[in-house]
């Protein structure tokens, strides 16, 4: 799908939403990877309190999709593009 834009103002502020959900996305992905990595340094804190380690790493995953799928969303009303 094409993107019309008519001005260098849209311009900018499309690209502006496509890099803060690209940094959002990368930021949670870290934070997920990071956390994967210490899971079996430290195995028995995160077994102590599994229920909130598990919600927290699904919602960084969560969020890391979330925002590549607006990142690519091609409807002309998506969040990206209307906002800002």
């Amino acid at each position: 799908m094409r993107i019309n834009i008519t001005s260098a103002g849209e311009f900018e502020r499309l690209l502006d939403a496509l890099c803060d959900e690209a940094v959002t996305a990368s930021i949670h992905f870290r934070l997920y990877k990071d956390l994967e990595a210490a899971r079996s340094e430290f195995a028995t804190a995160f077994h102590q309190s599994w229920t909130f380690w598990s919600l927290t790493f699904q919602s960084h995953w969560d969020t890391t999709l979330f925002r590549l799928c607006k990142i690519y969303d091609q409807h002309t009303t998506s969040v990206t593009r209307a906002s800002k």
